[in-house]
C-alpha cells in the first residue's frame, strides 16, 4: 500500500470484522500492525485526511469508475476494492500531503479537499450515506470471500492534481455527499460564524453540532468537537489581532479603520517596489523627456506619469506651464 502512495496511518485505528448476512460488525481501535488483520480498517490518520475514499454501489461499479477515468473526468485510482457478489467497490485516491481536519484544520487546503471529493462522488455516483470511516481491506489475507483488489496507479496525488479534473465552473451541491464535504461545510459555516461580533460570547462547539445534526449521516461527535476547537484557535487569534471592534464602535467604524490600515501597508509596498522606476521617471523629465515619450517607455498611462511627477517633483505643475519649464532648465 506504501507502493501506492499511502504515507501516514492512525496510531490506534478502527477495524472490523466487516460485513456478514448483512450486518456490519462492531468497530474497535487496535495497534496499526493488528489493523491489517481485519477485513475492515480506517486509513485516515488521527487529525487528517491520508487519501479520497469512496464507496461506489451496484453492478458495475468498476467498470464505470474505469470508463470515467478513460474519459478524464476524474483521475485515476491507485487501488479499488471490488465485491464480487454485490459489484460494489470502494475506490482509494491516496495523496502525497495529508489534509489536516479537525483541530489542526486549516480554511485552504480542506476546502479544495472537499470541494474534489464533491465533484468525484457526483461524477462517479459514490454512496452520498458512506461515513469515510472504514474502508475494506485491499491486502488478499485479510478480506472476506468475494473480494478482489485491483492495484492501479502507484504514484500519490496532490490537491492540485486532483483538481485539474474539477471543472473550473462546477458547482457544490447543496446537501455534500462525502464526509469529507460535511467536514467542510461544518468548518467553513463556523469560521463565518465565529467571525461574526454578535457571536462573540456565544460558544462555538454548540453551533458546530447544530450545523452537523441537520445532515442525514453526521459526523462523528469527536471530529465535530475538533472542529469546534479549532475554529475557536481563529477566534483567538482575531480577538489577539484585534479584529472585534469594542464599545462604542459601530461595524463600519471598524471595517473603515481596517480598509485604510490595509490601504496603506498595500500602498507603502508597492511605492517600495517602484522606487527607482520613480525616480528614473522625474529624472528624465528634468532632462527634457516629454510625457508621451514617458508613458510609451514605461508603459504607463499619461495620467498616470503625471500622478508620479506631482508627487515626487515638487516643481512640475500642469497647470503652470511656465514653472514647468522653468523647472526642466528652458
Amino acid at each position: 500500500m506504501r507502493d501506492h502512495g499511502l504515507g501516514d496511518a492512525h496510531s490506534r485505528p478502527l477495524v472490523s470484522p466487516g460485513k456478514r448476512d448483512g450486518v456490519f460488525g462492531a468497530s474497535f481501535r487496535v495497534a496499526p500492525w493488528a489493523a491489517w488483520l481485519f477485513p475492515s480498517l480506517e486509513l485516515r490518520a488521527a487529525n487528517s485526511y491520508t487519501c479520497l475514499i469512496l464507496d461506489l454501489d451496484g453492478w458495475g461499479s468498476y467498470e464505470r469508475a474505469e470508463r470515467a477515468v478513460l474519459r478524464t473526468k476524474v483521475g485515476a485510482l491507485n487501488w479499488a476494492v471490488e465485491n464480487r457478489r454485490t459489484g460494489g467497490v470502494h475506490g482509494v485516491w491516496t495523496l502525497a500531503n495529508p489534509v489536516h481536519r479537525a483541530e489542526m484544520a486549516l480554511a485552504a487546503p480542506l476546502k479544495k479537499y472537499g470541494r474534489i471529493s464533491e465533484y468525484y462522488a457526483a461524477a462517479l455516483g459514490a454512496d452520498a450515506g458512506y461515513t469515510g470511516v472504514l474502508t475494506h481491506n485491499p491486502m488478499e489475507d485479510a478480506q472476506l470471500p468475494g473480494y478482489e483488489t485491483h492495484w492501479l496507479r502507484r504514484e500519490p496525488y496532490t490537491l492540485d492534481e486532483l483538481a485539474e479534473f474539477v471543472p473550473l465552473r462546477w458547482r457544490r451541491p447543496k446537501r455534500s455527499r462525502t464526509a469529507a464535504g460535511r467536514n467542510c461545510d461544518v468548518f467553513c459555516h463556523c469560521i463565518r460564524w465565529a467571525g461574526s461580533p454578535a457571536n462573540l460570547a456565544s460558544p462555538v462547539f454548540d453551533e458546530a453540532h447544530r450545523v452537523n445534526d441537520a445532515f442525514d449521516v453526521p459526523l462523528d461527535p469527536p471530529e465535530v468537537a475538533g472542529i469546534a476547537r479549532s475554529v475557536e484557535r481563529y477566534r483567538r487569534r482575531w480577538i489577539d489581532q484585534g479584529r472585534f471592534w469594542g464599545p462604542g464602535k459601530s461595524s463600519y467604524d471598524h471595517s473603515s479603520e481596517a480598509q485604510a490600515k490595509r490601504g496603506k501597508k498595500s500602498g507603502q509596498a508597492r511605492r517600495k517596489r517602484t522606487e527607482g522606476r520613480d525616480a528614473g521617471i522625474v529624472q528624465a523629465w528634468l532632462s527634457g523627456t516629454s510625457i508621451h515619450a514617458l508613458s510609451r517607455l514605461h508603459r504607463l498611462s499619461r495620467p498616470g506619469i503625471r500622478k508620479i511627477l506631482k508627487r515626487d517633483c515638487p516643481l512640475f505643475s500642469r497647470g503652470e506651464p511656465n514653472l514647468t519649464q522653468v523647472s526642466r532648465g528652458k
